[in-house]
């Protein structure tokens, strides 16, 4: 199973990848339109990518991340840098940065599996996934089949 959703930001992604987890999703589509100010790009890229290895690790999902590259605004620039992740967050493919590339990447139902993935959800505490679902429910979680 997989699921999409537009990310305005990493944070964003977090609860998204959470609440498609709980349906049962192996895969998320992070499609991104970012174009920031030059002075903080690289540390923004930065942040980023390390907010879907972690996402894609916590969660054992394969993320794919898209994002736009946007050169033609001298105060904006959007660096692209899309890729895709494995669920134990290692780089499987990556499109170079300010340049427009296709990238694939194989993902098998062995990266899926003991022993290539340790941590599970299920540990969670009960509490903490009802909160979860409570900010889920009253920041607007989309309904299904919908995007915001």
């Amino acid at each position: 199973m997989s699921h999409r959703s537009r990310c305005n930001s990493a944070r964003m992604c977090l609860f998204v990848g959470y609440g498609v987890w709980l349906k049962g999703a192996e895969l998320l589509f992070t499609p991104h339109y970012n174009y920031i100010g030059p002075q903080t790009v690289d540390d923004h890229r930065k942040w980023v990518r390390h907010c879907h290895v972690g996402l894609a690790c916590q969660m054992k999902m394969a993320v794919a991340r898209a994002n736009v590259v946007v050169t033609d605004k001298k105060d904006r620039l959007g660096y692209g840098e899309s890729f895709i992740l494995s669920p134990q967050g290692e780089m499987l493919a990556r499109a170079e940065l300010f340049r427009s590339e296709l990238v694939t990447a194989r993902i098998t139902p062995a990266m899926f599996r003991h022993p290539y993935v340790w941590a599970s959800l299920e540990e969670v505490p009960a509490w903490l996934n009802a909160e979860l679902a409570d900010q889920l429910r009253a920041n607007g979680a989309p309904a299904a089949g919908r995007e915001k």
